[in-house]
């Protein structure tokens, strides 16, 4: 587990699905993680490549809260904090604590109030994933690209510069 836990847990709770409604904003969330890992080192690893696969799945959560609307919006900054985790692991523990099974909440990675989903139960309908997709990763100190592996069709890319993830000139690191 990550030092300091998640977004929504600590280091002591049980894991929580992290995912995005749209691709873009999943892609900014990997990206973040795979510039803050490259920075973690001081070895010469760049450009790092990986496949990854992109899932899509539905949930129906029977329990679920919408931090990304009043009266939650106005609390924001502080939930989605790109710095600090302390005020949304203590929101995680009461939503665990109510029942909660599933939120939505603004992106701290992704441009534009983009759209995450903190899943807390087994609430999978149904309980696989809907279709794939493979995608591979060029990890940079500087950027971090993703391009779609297609046989057939238009090709995709997906593209985040370090600069655009950095508060107060540094990298956050709320997780280490």
């Amino acid at each position: 587990p990550l030092r300091h836990g998640s977004r929504f847990g600590t280091r002591g709770e049980r894991g929580i699905l992290y995912a995005a409604r749209e691709l873009p904003t999943v892609f900014a969330e990997v990206a973040y993680y795979r510039l803050l890992f490259l920075e973690g080192t001081a070895a010469l690893l760049s450009p790092i490549q990986v496949e990854l696969t992109v899932f899509s799945f539905r949930i129906a959560a029977q329990r679920g809260v919408d931090l990304t609307v009043e009266p939650f919006h106005a609390f924001e900054k502080r939930i989605s904090s790109p710095v600090s985790y302390a005020d949304s692991q203590r929101l995680g523990l009461e939503m665990r604590e109510a029942g909660v099974q599933a939120c939505l909440y603004v992106s701290a990675r992704a441009r534009g109030r983009a759209t995450n989903v903190a899943v807390f139960e087994n609430v999978f309908r149904p309980p696989r994933p809907l279709d794939e997709e493979r995608w591979t990763c060029t990890a940079a100190r500087d950027r971090v690209e993703f391009r779609a592996q297609r046989l057939v069709g238009e090709e995709e890319t997906h593209a985040y510069e370090r600069g655009q993830f950095l508060v107060n000139g540094k990298l956050p690191a709320p997780a280490l």
